[in-house]
C-alpha cells in the first residue's frame, strides 16, 4: 500500500471513530510504526490530525489547508452525490458562481450540459470540466493560482466581483459551526470567498459530513447569510435541528 492510499485509510477511520490507535494502523496497512508514524508527520503538517501517545485525532480547529491530493479521493461518493443534489437547485437561466474546491468539482460534472446557466468560478477544477463541452457561458475568474485549492485568488478576484451580482453561490469551506459559521484556514482564500459572498443573492453550502463541528482561521459567511447547506445523508440528525433554529435548510444527498 503506498502513502496516499494508506493516508486515505487513517483519515476513513478517523471520521468514523474520530481517533486511531497506531497498532491498528500498522496492522491494516502491513507495514512498521516508522512508517506509519511519518503518514501522521505528514498528515499533521498538513493539519489533519493531532498526534497523540500511541494514535492520533482529528483535528477540531484547522491552522492549514489539506492539500488537494489529500483532498481529492476523501469521500467522493457523498461529494457527487452533493453535486447532483445542487446542480437540481440551480434555477434556469441563471448566473451562478462556483467556489473553489473538490465538492465543486462534482457540482461542474452534473451542470456542464446545462445551457441555459450562465457560470462563473475561480476554480481551475470547475474550468477543467466546463470547457469541455462549451454548452454553457463560462467565465473564469482571475487571480493568483493557489494549488491547495486549485484555483485563483486574490485582490484582483475580490476587485472583479466587486462589479458583479450572482442569483447564487455554490460555496465551500473546511469548517462550519454555530458560533463561527463557514471557516477556511487561508486568508486570502478567506477574502475571495467573502466577496462572493456579499455579490450573491443566495448562498448554497455545499460541504460533505465531516466538515460540521470543525473550525478554522477566517469566517466566510455567517450562518444568516447562508440559505441552504446541502450535505450527504451520513449527517449526524442533532444538526438538522441545531441549524434549523437559524433559519438554514439543511438537504441531505
Amino acid at each position: 500500500m503506498n502513502a496516499a492510499a494508506r493516508r486515505l485509510l487513517i483519515l476513513r477511520k478517523l471520521e468514523e471513530n474520530n481517533a486511531v490507535d497506531i497498532n491498528d494502523i500498522v496492522k491494516a496497512c502491513g507495514v512498521s510504526i516508522a512508517t506509519v508514524r511519518r503518514d501522521f508527520k505528514f498528515m499533521e503538517d498538513q493539519g489533519l490530525i493531532t498526534t497523540t501517545h500511541g494514535g492520533a485525532v482529528l483535528t477540531r480547529f484547522l491552522s492549514v489547508e489539506p492539500g488537494y491530493i489529500i483532498k481529492k479521493d476523501l469521500m467522493i461518493d457523498e461529494k457527487r452525490r452533493i453535486g447532483e443534489t445542487v446542480s437540481k437547485m440551480l434555477e434556469p437561466y441563471s448566473n451562478v458562481c462556483i467556489d473553489c474546491g473538490t465538492t465543486a468539482k462534482e457540482v461542474a460534472e452534473y451542470i456542464s450540459d446545462r445551457k441555459e446557466l450562465t457560470v462563473f468560478s475561480n476554480s481551475l477544477l470547475v474550468a477543467s470540466v466546463l470547457t469541455q463541452k462549451n454548452n454553457l457561458k463560462f467565465f473564469m475568474l482571475p487571480g493568483q493560482f493557489r494549488s491547495n485549492s486549485m484555483g485563483y485568488v486574490g485582490a484582483s478576484v475580490v476587485d472583479y466581483v466587486s462589479n458583479l451580482r450572482f442569483d447564487c453561490i455554490v460555496l465551500g469551506c473546511e469548517g462550519i459551526d454555530t458560533v463561527s459559521g463557514a471557516t477556511v484556514p487561508d486568508i486570502e482564500d478567506g477574502c475571495c470567498k467573502r466577496a462572493l459572498v456579499r455579490s450573491s443573492n443566495k448562498v448554497i453550502l455545499a460541504v460533505d459530513h465531516s466538515k460540521f463541528e470543525q473550525t478554522a482561521t477566517v469566517s466566510i459567511a455567517q450562518l444568516k447569510e447562508i440559505d441552504v447547506i446541502v450535505t450527504g445523508k451520513e449527517l449526524d440528525e442533532k444538526y438538522l435541528t441545531t441549524f434549523a433554529e437559524f433559519g438554514i435548510k439543511i438537504v441531505l444527498a
